[in-house]
């Protein structure tokens, strides 16, 4: 991708689109899931290399079919495909941005049976799309990927929001919202300004997605500690002792539910939480003192 903005006014005959710059919103062309299923196809073979030409494909897509469930699924992966292939963070921004749009449009629109659209294999034979299962999985590239933008001086909106106020969860599934959660914990891992921004975007889903809070207690268990234990290893003892205490709440909210979430790992829960308040309190006690 040389230039994204370029990639925006592509005209795309062979899906049927209009220049968006010139005409009005037209119906989604028909053909649109098998042309976008084509597309890929090409992409994964090596067929179809210019970023800046997938771009163009999936952009266009996103402006004429946002209400189709399909097509905005495969929009979110070939943007997902132009993100992960760019060099500039720049132009990795706009297309995770888009992805993560396309996404969100993908839950917006689906009714279940966008589940279960046919396309036809070079070879002629029928394949059944799941789509929503593909933006699922595309979603927590998307949110890795704008999280490590965000370390670049390329924040989305998700990681600077003021989640002081409610507002409607983003997405229309605990899946999807857990899968956020998991993306970001395993992008954070320990490290002590990574676990800051996870924790405030995983702190917004806690808050605007209530139906979906003991899943989300989880990852916030996990990351409240690990960022506790960092604290803990400069000696900002109060910190860790604040992050030590959020963990033990949350993992408390969790274990009642455990049952209902068998692929989220219960080794990974923080343990010896009582004993790590107990020193923290200690160390500021004797700070006191001192």
């Amino acid at each position: 991708m040389i230039r994204v903005i370029r990639a925006l006014l592509i005209t795309l005959a062979v899906l049927g689109y209009t220049n968006a710059a010139h005409a009005a919103k037209t119906e989604c062309p028909k053909k649109a899931v098998q042309t976008l299923y084509n597309l890929k196809l090409k992409v994964y073979d090596g067929q179809e290399k210019d970023p800046e030409k997938i771009f163009g494909w999936a952009n266009q897509a996103m402006q004429q079919c946002s209400d189709n469930a399909t097509v905005m699924a495969q929009a979110a992966e070939l943007f997902q495909i132009v993100g992960d292939g760019v060099p500039t963070p720049k132009n990795q921004f706009v297309a995770y941005s888009k992805a993560y749009q396309a996404v969100l449009n993908n839950g917006k629109a689906w009714d279940g049976a966008a589940q279960t659209t046919k396309v036809r294999n070079p070879d002629g034979s029928e394949k059944t799309l799941y789509t929503y299962n593909t933006a699922s999985i595309a979603l927590g590239k998307i949110i890795a990927g704008l999280a490590g933008l965000n370390e670049k001086n390329h924040p989305h909106s998700i990681f600077n929001a003021d989640y002081s106020a409610r507002q409607p969860c983003p997405h229309i599934s605990e899946g999807r919202v857990l899968r956020e959660g998991e993306a970001l914990r395993k992008w954070a891992n320990m490290d002590g300004k990574k676990l800051l921004t996870a924790l405030h975007r995983v702190n917004g889903l806690y808050l605007n997605c209530p139906d979906y809070r003991p899943g989300l207690s989880y990852h916030l268990a996990i990351m409240n500690s690990r960022l506790a234990d960092y604290y803990a290893s400069s000696k900002r003892w109060a910190k860790a002792l604040g992050h030590v205490t959020k963990a033990q709440k949350f993992n408390d909210d969790y274990f009642p539910h455990a049952a209902n979430y068998m692929d989220q790992k219960s080794y990974l829960l923080p343990k010896n939480m009582v004993e790590k308040r107990a020193k923290y309190q200690s160390k500021i006690d004797e700070n006191k003192e001192n």
